[in-house]
C-alpha cells in the first residue's frame, strides 16, 4: 500500500502473465518432424511458467508420397521455450530393389529445442520454430530436425 502526503492511498498489486497460468490446448499447421512433413499437429500443455505438453501431427510428404505421423512430449522450462523429444517421420531414404531406386519413409526419434510463441488473450495466434538433430531407428542415420509452422491456442 501507497500512503501520499494528502491522505489518499492505493494498493499495487503485480499484474501476473495469465496465459501462463491454465492449461491450453495448441492446433498448428506447419512443416517439419512435428508435423510430419507438411501438415497439422494438435497439441495440449500444463499450466504455469514450467510446464509439460504433449502432441501428435499428421502429415503429407510429396517426397515418398506418403502421409505419416508423429507424437511427442515437451518441457517447457520457462514460459514459451521448449525441449521436445518425439518418434514418427524424420526424413526418406533411397534405395535400390530390381535395379531400381526406390524411396521409402525413414523414422526416428527427434530431440529438439525450440519456441512456441503465442499472442492474444482468448484465442491466442503464433508462431512455432525448433531445431536439434533426428536419429533413424532403421539404418544409423543422423539428420537435422526442424519445424516452423503457425500456432491457434484455446
Amino acid at each position: 500500500m501507497v500512503k501520499y502526503e494528502d491522505g489518499l492511498h492505493e494498493t499495487i498489486t503485480p499484474k501476473r502473465e495469465k496465459k501462463y497460468y491454465k492449461p491450453i490446448f495448441m492446433a498448428s499447421v506447419g512443416y517439419g518432424n512435428s508435423y510430419a512433413g507438411t501438415g497439422i499437429r494438435l497439441g495440449y500443455r500444463t499450466g504455469g511458467t514450467v510446464a509439460f505438453g504433449v502432441h501428435v501431427g499428421v502429415g503429407y510428404s510429396s517426397d515418398i508420397d506418403k502421409t505419416s505421423g508423429a507424437f511427442g512430449l515437451k518441457l517447457f522450462p520457462y514460459k514459451s521455450l521448449y525441449l521436445n523429444a518425439q518418434y514418427g517421420m524424420i526424413g526418406s531414404y533411397k534405395y535400390f530393389e530390381d535395379g531400381k531406386a526406390v524411396k521409402d519413409e525413414l523414422e526416428g526419434i527427434s530431440v529438439m529445442a525450440g519456441i512456441d510463441k503465442i499472442w492474444g488473450d482468448k484465442i491466442g495466434y503464433g508462431f512455432n520454430i525448433a531445431v536439434g538433430p533426428a536419429f533413424s531407428v532403421s539404418n544409423s542415420k543422423v539428420l537435422t530436425a526442424f519445424d516452423i509452422g503457425f500456432i491457434l491456442r484455446f
